[in-house]
């Protein structure tokens, strides 16, 4: 084999030598690859966002549905709202990552593990996250952690959107609609 790729025959050392210059090759080939190449392919070969899983990566903007629970009395009373945010989604061959921030917090991605719906094969999200809240005086300022399920929109990889839980007992909805980046902005 090696015979075959040089052209000639090779002493030991020549034939290490040989294989460790492909094998480098190879690992850049594929260091290139996972890290740009695929975005590059996933662009031309359009089916690949159904037969894999889309490209998410870029701007979202982000409407947080929460209900928290406050003590009153004797129960607990829920006091629902809304507040908006914004999501940087980074994603590699290899690596999902969400950094969502609003006005008085910011989060961090602990897992976020893409996935398919085994019936409707339709994309999921799985999304692990710390949140570190801005210390205003008002709200507790200590970190918590949460857990989501984001689907992708029917027919459309624009929207995500589900339920989420955290250990603080607060419970909601995530609502993301990607940014349409401005063409003329970006010349």
């Amino acid at each position: 084999m090696i015979y075959f790729l040089s052209g000639r025959s090779l002493n030991t050392l020549e034939s290490i030598l040989f294989v460790a210059k492909w094998f480098g090759i190879l690992s850049l080939l594929l260091a290139v690859f996972f890290s740009v190449g695929w975005r590059i392919l996933w662009r031309h070969v359009h089916k690949l966002n159904d037969w894999v899983f889309p490209d998410l990566e870029g701007t979202w903007d982000m409407t947080i549905h929460f209900t928290k629970y406050e003590d009153s009395g004797s129960k607990r009373a829920p006091s629902p709202g809304t507040k908006n945010a914004t999501a940087e989604i980074k994603q590699s061959m290899l690596k999902l990552s969400m950094e969502v921030a609003s006005e008085d917090s910011e989060s961090k991605t602990i897992v976020a593990k893409p996935k398919k719906d085994p019936e409707s094969g339709r994309p999921i999200l799985f999304y692990a996250y710390e949140v570190e809240p801005h210390d205003n005086g008002v709200d507790d300022p200590t970190p918590y952690k949460g857990m989501a399920l984001l689907t992708l929109g029917i027919g459309s990889s624009s929207k995500l959107s589900g339920n989420y839980f955290t250990d603080r007992r607060t419970k909601g909805r995530f609502t993301l609609v990607r940014r349409i980046e401005n063409a003329s902005a970006k010349k």
